[in-house]
Formats: C-alpha cells, sequence, structure tokens
C-alpha cells in the first residue's frame, strides 16, 4: 500500500523542449537515412585509414565526388554541433565533440559491417570538425541572444571566438588545395 503513495515522477516538457526533442530526432533520421539506409551494399567490406588520404586522392585525381564527400561530411555535422548544446546546456565542446565522435564511430563500424559504405577516418576529422563548427555558431547564437535579453551590446571578440573553427578548417581546406594544384 506504501507504493499506492508513491509520486510519479513529474516530467514537464516545455514546447520549446518538445521544438529542440523533434529537431534532433529530424535531424538524426536524416543522418541515418544518408549516411546508412539510403545506399547499396558494397560487394566487400573497405577502410580507408590514412589520414587526409581522402583529401590526397580527390586533389590528385581531381576527383569532384570525393571532394564533394569531404564537404559533406562537415556540413552533415554542424547541426549536431549546434543542436546538441541547445538541447542540453550542459554540453561544453568537449562534450560534443565525444558524442559526435562516438556517433560517426558507430556510423563508420556499421557502413563497414553491413557493407553500406567503407569506414573512412577521413570522415570522422570531417564530421568533428563539423561538430566543432556548430558548436561555434551555437556560441555566437547564444551571445547575440543573451545580448538582446541583457540589452547589451553584442561582443565582438565573442562572435569571433565563435566563428573561429569554420576559419580554422577554410584556412585548412585551402591549404590543401593550393598543395594540389
Amino acid at each position: 500500500e506504501d507504493y499506492m503513495q508513491m509520486k510519479k515522477p513529474h516530467t514537464n516538457i516545455t514546447p520549446k523542449k518538445a521544438v529542440k526533442i523533434i529537431l534532433m530526432t529530424i535531424y538524426m533520421a536524416a543522418v541515418f537515412y544518408v549516411t546508412l539506409l539510403n545506399r547499396e551494399p558494397e560487394p566487400e567490406r573497405m577502410a580507408w585509414l590514412v589520414l587526409f588520404g581522402s583529401y590526397k586522392r580527390a586533389w590528385r585525381e581531381s576527383h569532384e565526388f570525393i571532394l564533394w564527400g569531404l564537404i559533406d561530411n562537415v556540413i552533415m555535422m554542424i547541426p549536431f554541433g549546434l543542436l546538441l548544446p541547445w538541447m542540453n546546456r550542459r554540453f561544453y565542446l568537449l562534450h560534443t565533440v565525444c558524442m559526435a565522435f562516438v556517433l560517426t564511430l558507430f556510423i563508420e563500424s556499421t557502413q563497414y559491417l553491413t557493407r553500406l559504405g567503407y569506414f573512412d577516418v577521413d570522415d570522422i576529422w570531417n564530421n568533428l570538425w563539423g561538430t566543432i563548427i556548430g558548436y561555434g555558431f551555437f556560441c555566437c547564437l547564444e551571445e547575440v541572444t543573451e545580448a538582446v535579453r541583457n540589452h547589451r551590446r553584442v561582443e565582438g571578440w565573442l562572435l569571433l571566438r565563435g566563428i573561429l573553427p569554420l576559419c580554422i578548417f577554410l584556412t585548412f581546406f585551402a591549404l590543401f588545395l593550393k598543395m594540389a594544384l
């Protein structure tokens, strides 16, 4: 009879929280669709284990498909780097990057085991950069939101800090393009 007296845990999902959950669910469904569900099995399991090997191959062979694949992997994870800390403020950069690493390792391993793609360390590298860029965008949005909320000026250096990961990646990407030409 004491168990009848126990309160049920109260879960209060606000509309804002519901929107965050729905957006993350849609995003994750899209990621799994693109990386696993929308693919035909390869004839054999393959793994590319040389870091920057895809970059070198894309430029050496002028292989646009590989080049766009590299860019796609960065772009695909930008929303993850933005949505995860937005959903839960306890996800700082290191936590967000670690979660992205686990997600990417799961996808790459599943692609390898099911032959629905190949395991590529460059995909991991690019996914992590995309996550970091997304986290930088999150920081920019947080700064602007806080400034508006508190009726103060936006701190330019804080915006720069948020855009810095994108600038670093673009510099890295441009250096590889220059070396390839």
